[in-house]
């Protein structure tokens, strides 16, 4: 409550420079890893978040500033922005799955977390157009040897 007491406005005490300049500048980061329950799949997505926010050399000092620049060079240049910085991305895992540094469903996660992401800073990106012929990862039997008690 603290934070967000500053946002209140208290009779003629609240500039105008205080006031975010977008509006998810405060709470983007935050509605993010609030979004994800599990504390290990929490820090999984960080982790992806911070490679995809330095390959495409997002500005900021840490995860946080880089994915509230993110957001705002979004919503400056467009949806079309973001496609592409992902899409750059998207291709960077591939050529590493193709030299066989890292398996087809790897590069599903890293599309999990951004997709997140960018749903919850409501940036709209045609996610059939980026995961259209992407490798799968592949599944594996649930199975065990029966025991000799079910024979």
């Amino acid at each position: 409550m603290v934070l967000l007491s500053s946002f209140y406005k208290k009779r003629g005490t609240k500039k105008e420079s205080e006031e975010p300049q977008n509006k998810y500048e405060f709470n983007i980061w935050a509605n993010y890893l609030r979004s994800l329950r599990s504390p290990q799949t929490r820090e999984k997505y960080r982790g992806r978040m911070k490679i995809f926010f330095d390959l495409i050399e997002t500005e900021g000092v840490g995860i946080e500033d880089k994915s509230i620049n993110f957001v705002k060079e979004a919503s400056q240049n467009g949806s079309d922005w973001a496609f592409n910085r992902i899409y750059t991305f998207i291709s960077h895992l591939l050529s590493k799955a193709e030299r066989k540094e890292i398996v087809g469903s790897t590069v599903q996660n890293y599309i999990k977390s951004i997709r997140l992401f960018c749903e919850l800073a409501d940036i709209q990106i045609s996610w059939k157009k980026l995961t259209r012929g992407l490798p799968k990862g592949k599944s594996y039997a649930n199975d065990r040897i029966p025991t000799e008690e079910i024979i």
